[in-house]
């Protein structure tokens, strides 16, 4: 959309597209440019895919930044455990480590130390499916718009980034 909006060669726009480097700096270019380039009810439309797209990302980031885990309980599912929730665990378990004495108490706390169980999530091959294809309808939705936006412009659509 950054291309079509700038009027862009395809492979000169996606060498600009691909410098900078955060997402968020993507969004206000592209923000921006709509703001100059495109009919209020179009913008208003772009910010509602925006808008799914930091969902959407926001749940494949927790997917990926998550703690992963096997269950007897659970055979068929993989079981999440927020990460921050295991490092402040860790933190505990160091803060109250090293205050505990000499070695010899450190030792005893080590040994009857329980660490806090975090909260965990039971994720099922369908919670992956349904993340997937939030993704593929987001892919699809932006395709159309960014079909609608050429037409719009009185461009040919041509697969551009």
């Amino acid at each position: 959309m950054i291309n079509r909006l700038l009027g862009a060669e395809p492979r000169l726009g996606m060498i600009m597209f691909r410098a900078v480097s955060a997402t968020s700096d993507k969004i206000a270019i592209l923000r921006a440019l709509a703001a100059e380039c495109m009919p209020k009810e179009m913008q208003v439309r772009l910010d509602e895919l925006i808008s799914w797209y930091g969902s959407a990302k926001w749940a494949r980031d927790r997917i990926i930044r998550g703690h992963w885990y096997v269950s007897d309980e659970h055979p068929d599912a993989l079981i999440w455990a927020n990460p921050a929730d295991e490092f402040a665990g860790a933190a505990a378990f160091w803060s109250g480590f090293r205050s505990s004495g000499d070695f010899g108490q450190q030792l005893k706390f080590a040994r009857d130390y329980a660490p806090p169980r975090p909260d965990y999530l039971i994720f099922e091959k369908s919670d992956f499916e349904e993340v997937l294809q939030d993704f593929r309808n987001l892919g699809f939705a932006l395709t159309d718009f960014l079909l609608e936006l050429s037409e719009a412009q009185g461009q040919p659509a041509a697969a551009e980034g």
